[in-house]
């Protein structure tokens, strides 16, 4: 079977954004135009527009799944709560893992934003942080 090869061309770019200029925009239009899931790894939750349009779209159907970062209880547990609230699916991660340092949601199956910051937005309006958007299609051929 064909094999992906890292010098073929994108299908799609990558767009990129730096933080603090595009606050928390990546992440709320990524989140706004799910229609059917979305899928969470990140070490912090925070307050926001992330957290609020999570809710939002788990409150309108919406499957959402979320994994926080079990070392990290005492920030994320509270988050945890609201989003299960609202009947979203959260998890916390493997304790063998020290510190699961991801940040990044999928969208649809079809879009991925992955960051180097957490989903925090009085730290998005403050730290330097990057955020990669992927909307490159599968490849249907692996």
């Amino acid at each position: 079977p064909p094999s992906c090869n890292p010098q073929d061309p994108r299908a799609v770019a990558l767009v990129i954004a730096a933080l603090p200029d595009a606050g928390e925009a990546p992440f709320v239009d990524a989140i706004a135009k799910a229609t059917k899931s979305i899928s969470v790894m990140v070490y912090q939750m925070g307050y926001g527009g992330i957290l609020d349009g999570l809710k939002s779209k788990a409150q309108n159907g919406v499957s959402i799944r979320v994994i926080l970062d079990v070392r990290q209880k005492d920030t994320n547990d509270k988050y945890k709560t609201a989003l299960e609230g609202v009947g979203a699916e959260v998890h916390w991660s493997d304790e063998a893992f020290a510190n699961m340092h991801a940040k990044v949601m999928v969208i649809d199956d079809a879009e991925a934003v992955i960051s180097t910051g957490n989903y925090s937005k009085t730290y998005m309006l403050k730290e330097r942080n990057f955020v990669v958007t992927d909307r490159d299609p599968p490849m249907s051929s692996f």
